[in-house]
């Protein structure tokens, strides 16, 4: 009965809103653009998408992806726990 009330207390998908491919751009449009137009598409989507996070998610992603530091340094460049 304990195994039951947790799945009812946690969802099966952590992120039922990432079901389906909407979020994701089409393919298809970006095969037929030139290549720097194909560029600029990709830059506005990846402007777009990070605008909708928050500033301190944008900071860890673009320490990690960008300027290539470890979880450790940025969590101690943000003051933020690795747990959290």
């Amino acid at each position: 009965m304990d195994t039951q009330r947790a799945r009812r207390r946690r969802p099966v998908q952590p992120y039922p809103e990432l079901e389906d491919d909407s979020w994701q751009p089409r393919l298809a449009r970006m095969l037929t653009l030139s290549r720097p137009r194909r560029g600029a598409e990709l830059g506005r989507l990846l402007y777009g998408a990070l605008a909708q996070i928050t500033h301190e998610q944008r900071t860890a992603i673009v320490l990690f992806d960008i300027e290539g530091f470890d979880y450790a340094e940025i969590a101690s460049m943000t003051n933020v726990s690795l747990a959290q």
